[in-house]
């Protein structure tokens, strides 16, 4: 992800930093237009720049963005939730942490 962004083992997809979008992150100048509430819930849904989604992490990223492909928010590794805006057991609100203390995985729907 052009150390603009974070990818998904998963999908393969990127999840970028705010200010970055394109399938590999390489595309600048994207807003981090975001939707603040209680639980720092961030959304952009600029067409030429990747869709984010989650909780706003250390102001520049988010945990979770918009897949492609499910056109629904994809959680980062960490997080989990249909928002993305829950952490999983080991990981602190900085998104910063061993998922299940390095000795398991995280469920994205259950946590």
């Amino acid at each position: 992800c052009n150390g603009h962004g974070t990818c998904d083992t998963i999908t393969g997809e990127c999840n970028c930093d705010c200010g970055f979008g394109g399938n590999d992150c390489s595309q600048t100048g994207c807003d981090c237009i975001g939707v603040m509430d209680a639980s720092s819930f961030c959304l952009t849904e600029e067409s030429s720049c990747n869709s984010i989604c989650g909780a706003n992490v250390q102001g520049n990223s988010c945990s979770g963005f918009i897949s492609s492909v499910s056109h629904e928010c994809e959680c980062a590794e960490g997080w989990w939730g249909s928002r993305c805006d829950q952490t999983c057991p080991g990981v602190d609100a900085l998104g910063i942490g061993d998922v299940c203390g390095g000795f398991g995985t995280c469920n994205q729907a259950t946590g």
